[in-house]
Formats: structure tokens, C-alpha cells, sequence
């Protein structure tokens, strides 16, 4: 015959306690309840139907486990353990509490979810020193009154049920660090939620909100704010009050950006952001010093800045299910060590091109007042620095006057003023599209004026590129007609029928002079 459980309790952290939990118990032993010295009794993981009234003997009994079993009711006896202080009966099918659960006036920690209920009996309010109370998956749709009466409450959940508000006095809770209210039909938060000035964890997952509820950016004591499935499309700026702020879980909304505020998120170790709109990688993601965990997977980023370097301490980032083609598949699938470093050897060969182009911007030759006569200005990305130096010779070959960055600028020239007199002295600009540049401050900003100005640009593809450039270059190219040079495998590309056409373009928009 198999051996019976074992009776024989055990002293655990000084209180008396035995466990009969994962026994495949049907019902407890009723020698159990002679054991009237008992403090902790844990019966979990078994499949009792019941609790018999017997318990009521267990007077010295501080805690109850009995969660996972396949409970329909609880003993009225359970009212008269006057010491109990845990009482853990989730995962169960309780379709209600019974009478008397008031009378438990010690109760700190009352965890009844994943059951039936379709009511919270009102004597909960009534628990002095409650400081946990988790209802959660249920099948609630309202709340009993006095909520305001637990002062000592610090952990609230009340998600995965059918309530459509916050239930009336969660706001006067002065301990209140854990509010839990996600999975719900709740459209707002209260305003009063401000007054939770001790709170540190927030959740409303899957919440009905129209947009995001400003009033939670005052809340200058979260550690962990859950906003997932609201649907929501942009992120206050205020979200950089969150100082304290270490986990941000932002995922399966429509957000396409993120405000440049969260780089003062210096505490920031977990972000989730799959299943967004984000077409391009956010770049304030690389301003987070702090940055343990990224999860960024399902959107549409097709390139990781090199920036993302910076966020050295960067362990665990998902970037699954994204048309990523920079860095390449062979690197992503080795995991974040790898793309780490492939993006840091990256950056380095940036920072020397951009030492290079520095180099050359002293050395040369500074034009004689002549930048506003340059009829074809340049506009590009220093990844293809060279091949534009090529375009550049072979456009004046031509005859025409063309601007660019390194032929026009001395060494004490503003960039930004120089490129304006450049776009403005301009009859045409020809905008050299890559990935790289269709994500460029600049670039972005010489293409933006351009379109203000209405001077003419012929785009021409330098790399293979979505079409139009996602982000602010969408709308200016949209309508325009591309010349596709990212076949062109030639050191020389500037040759040949695409070239022809280009020059062809460039000469319906300026006037060559003549020749003399």
C-alpha cells in the first residue's frame, strides 16, 4: 500500500507548520485538526473539494494555504481563527466568501483570485490591518463601498474582471504602492489617482482609455508602470518625470515614436515595445544608460542605429520578427552579444569618416562668396561620402556648379547656415537615398527645407530603400520619381543610362552655361 501523507509537522521559521501540499489530497486527514498547536497549514496543490467546519479547532493557526485545489465553498469556521493573518485561497471555484470573513480583524494578506466570485463581500472593507488584497480574475462587476477604511492596504488587485471604474476610495489610500486594474472595461482613471503618493507599481493593461491618462505622469514615486493593449498612439512628453521609473511595458499599442524626455529615464532597465507601428528604431532608446532589457520585436524597423552601442548595458534585446537588415540576419541570429558588437565596430568606422571628412573640411578650398550660384546642391549621407565626391566631378565635368559640404565649406563655417545658402542658391537638389540617411538629422532637415522652398528634387537611390523613406521624408518623396542606382555594384556608377537619365533630369531644371 502507498504510504499515507506525513503528519508529523515541522518548526519553519519559528511557527509550527505542516505541509501536506502536492499530495494529490482529496481531503485532509482529520487527525490534522487535533494538532491544535498548529501555526501555518498548507494544503495547496491538491484536489480537495473542501475545507471541513473542523478547522475551527486550529485556533493558533497564523496562515492557510490552500490555493490550487478545486474548492466550491469555504467553512464558516474560517471566521473564527482570530490570529489567521494569511489566508492564500486562489485558483479555486469559489463562487462566494462565507459570512464572517470580518470577524479575521489580524488579516494582512487576503489572496482570493482566479475564482467565481461575482461579489467582494463588504466585511472585507472591514479588515483593519489588511495589506494585500488580490481579487483578480474573477467575475466581478462591481465593488463593495469603503474601500477608503483599509489605511494600511498596500497592494491592490482588482484586474481581469468586469469592472468599468476604479472602485470609489482606491484614490484615500495613503499606503497604496501596488494598484493592479488592468484587463478591465475601465475608459479613465480617476483624476484623484494623483494623490497616491506612495505608489510604485501601476497596471492597466488592456484598458479602454482614449489616450493616455496624463494624470499618472505625477506620480513621481513609479518604479513600474504597465500600459500594454491600450492602444495608444504617442506617449506624453511628461513621461520624463518619472524619475524613479525601471520598468516600462508599452507593448501592443500604435506607437510609432517615443518622446525625447524618456532619455531622463536614467533608472529605465526593462522597456517592451513588440507589437507597436514603429517603422524606425526610436533613437532616445540609445540615450538609456541604465537599458537591461529591450523586447522590440514585431514592428516594422528594417535598421539599429549605431548609437545603440552606447547602452553598454544592453543583455537582453528582442528584435524577432522585424524586417531588420542592418545589422544583417547572419549577426541578429547570434543574439545581443552580437549585434552589440557588430554595431559598436560600426560606430568606430563612423566616428573615423567623420574624423576624415573634418580633415578635408579644413584643407579645402574655400570658394570665393560664390555658394549661393550653385546651381545642384548634394545632399547625402557620409556612408557614401566618396561615391558623391565622384558625382560631385562628374556633374562639373558637365558644367554644372555644384554644392557640397566638403568642397564649400572652410574650417570656420557654420553647417547649418552654409547648407541654408546652399538649398537657397539652389535651382535643384539631388537627395542620395539610403537607409542611413533617410534616418539623418540633416538630411532630414535639407529635404524639409527643400520642400518648403519648392525647389525641385531628384531623388536618387544610393542602397536599396523602402520607398517612400519611412518617417518625415515620406511625404516630400511620395510623388517623386526615383533614379535606382543600388544595383550599381561599379566604383564608378556616375556612367551608363541611369546616369544620362540623371543628368538628363538636372538639365530640365538648370540652364547650363555656355561653353566657352
Amino acid at each position: 500500500m502507498a504510504a499515507g501523507p506525513n503528519l508529523q509537522p515541522q518548526i519553519v521559521n519559528g511557527l509550527l507548520t505542516l505541509d501536506l501540499s502536492n499530495q494529490g489530497l482529496t481531503s485532509i486527514p482529520e487527525e490534522v485538526f487535533g494538532i491544535t498547536d498548529l501555526e501555518v497549514l498548507d494544503v495547496s496543490n491538491n484536489k480537495l473539494n473542501s475545507i471541513p467546519e473542523t478547522i475551527g479547532r486550529l485556533q493558533k493557526l497564523y496562515r492557510l494555504d490552500a490555493y490550487s485545489n478545486l474548492l466550491t465553498c469555504l467553512p464558516q469556521a474560517i471566521g473564527s481563527l482570530q490570529k489567521l493573518t494569511h489566508l492564500y485561497v486562489y485558483s479555486n471555484k469559489l463562487p462566494n466568501l462565507p459570512p464572517g470573513i470580518e470577524k479575521l480583524q489580524k488579516l494582512k494578506v487576503l489572496s482570493i483570485k482566479d475564482n467565481q466570485l461575482t461579489e467582494v463581500p463588504s466585511g472585507v472593507c472591514s479588515l483593519p490591518n489588511l495589506e494585500v488584497l488580490s481579487v483578480r480574475n474573477n467575475k466581478l462587476s462591481t465593488f463593495p463601498r469603503g474601500v477608503e477604511k483599509l489605511q494600511k492596504l498596500r497592494e491592490l488587485y482588482i484586474g481581469d474582471n468586469q469592472l468599468t471604474e476604479v472602485p470609489s476610495g482606491v484614490c484615500s489610500l495613503p499606503n497604496l504602492e501596488v494598484l493592479s486594474v488592468g484587463n478591465n472595461p475601465i475608459r479613465r482613471l480617476p483624476d484623484d489617482v494623483t494623490r497616491l503618493t506612495r505608489l510604485k507599481t501601476l497596471g492597466f493593461p488592456n484598458c479602454q482609455f482614449d489616450e493616455f491618462p496624463r494624470q499618472v505622469l505625477q506620480l513621481k514615486t513609479l518604479e513600474e508602470l504597465y500600459a500594454g493593449g491600450c492602444k495608444f498612439d504617442m506617449v506624453p512628453d511628461e513621461v520624463g518625470n518619472l524619475q524613479h521609473l525601471w520598468l516600462l511595458a508599452l507593448e501592443k499599442n500604435l506607437l510609432r515614436t517615443l518622446p525625447s524626455t524618456m532619455s531622463h529615464l536614467h533608472n529605465l532597465r526593462v522597456v517592451q515595445l513588440w507589437n507597436n507601428k514603429f517603422d524606425t528604431f526610436p533613437d532616445v532608446l540609445c540615450e538609456l544608460p541604465a537599458m537591461a532589457k529591450l523586447h522590440i520585436r514585431n514592428n516594422n524597423i528594417t535598421r539599429l542605429p549605431t548609437a545603440l552601442h552606447r547602452a553598454d548595458k544592453l543583455e537582453d534585446l528582442d528584435v524577432s520578427r522585424t524586417p531588420l537588415a542592418y545589422p544583417p540576419q547572419d549577426v541578429c541570429k547570434q543574439g545581443t552579444g552580437a549585434i552589440m558588437a557588430f554595431l559598436k565596430q560600426e560606430a568606430e568606422k563612423e566616428t573615423k569618416d567623420v574624423k576624415r571628412r573634418l580633415d578635408r573640411l579644413k584643407v579645402a578650398e574655400r570658394p570665393k562668396k560664390q555658394h549661393e550660384h550653385n546651381a545642384v546642391f548634394l545632399s547625402y549621407q557620409w556612408d557614401h561620402q566618396d561615391k558623391v565626391l565622384l558625382l560631385h566631378d562628374r556633374l562639373q565635368e558637365r558644367g554644372y556648379s555644384c554644392w557640397m559640404d566638403i568642397k564649400q565649406m572652410g574650417g570656420g563655417d557654420s553647417l547649418y547656415e552654409m547648407m541654408d545658402k546652399g538649398i537657397r542658391g539652389a535651382k535643384v537638389v539631388v537627395s542620395c537615398v539610403t537607409p542611413p540617411y533617410a534616418e539623418s538629422t540633416n538630411c532630414r532637415n535639407e529635404v524639409a527645407l527643400a520642400h518648403t522652398l519648392k525647389t525641385p528634387i531628384i531623388p536618387v537611390m544610393l542602397e536599396k530603400t523602402t520607398w517612400p523613406p519611412p518617417g518625415p521624408m515620406s511625404i516630400p518623396f511620395a510623388q517623386l520619381i526615383y533614379i535606382n542606382m543600388a544595383k550599381a555594384q561599379d566604383e564608378d556608377p556616375w556612367k551608363g543610362v541611369l546616369f544620362e537619365q540623371l543628368v538628363r533630369m538636372v538639365d530640365s531644371f538648370v540652364k547650363r552655361p555656355k561653353a566657352k
